[in-house]
């Protein structure tokens, strides 16, 4: 029973922080997917330079969040056969496309960590965002 009891709270920690607009000075959830889109765009406009200097930042950002949904997927993956979640199917499903839209975004369009600030073009950031 501890094991169903810690899994119920964690979903219930996930829910909270996704809803949860901002604590301690950072932004958390959708507020802060919001954030990071705005960032992206507004570099994309402003890149006179043509020089992304942010590009390590970003990418550390897209391979933690990656890195995040797969562990999710795979842990839901495994309570869901345990303890059969109400509507734990459509859940999975969401993670499933969030990370194969994550997984085609890192493959097929950013640059690599070898990239200079140059790699990165405007039409690549727009695209992210």
């Amino acid at each position: 029973m501890v094991t169903e009891e810690l899994f119920n709270n964690a979903l219930r920690i996930a829910v909270q922080l996704g809803k949860t607009d901002h604590f301690d000075g950072y932004k958390s959830g959708l507020s802060a997917f919001d954030l990071w889109i705005k960032e992206l765009r507004h570099y994309s406009v402003s890149m006179g330079t043509g020089e992304f200097k942010h590009h390590e930042v970003n990418l550390t950002l897209s391979n933690c969040l990656l890195d995040s949904r797969k562990a999710a997927q795979r842990y839901l993956t495994a309570m869901n056969a345990h303890f059969k979640l109400k509507n734990g199917d459509l859940i999975l499903e969401g993670y499933r496309k969030e990370v194969d839209m994550l997984t085609d975004t890192q493959e097929r369009l950013l640059p690599s960590f070898r990239s200079s600030p140059e790699s990165w073009t405007k039409e690549i950031l727009e695209e992210q965002a």
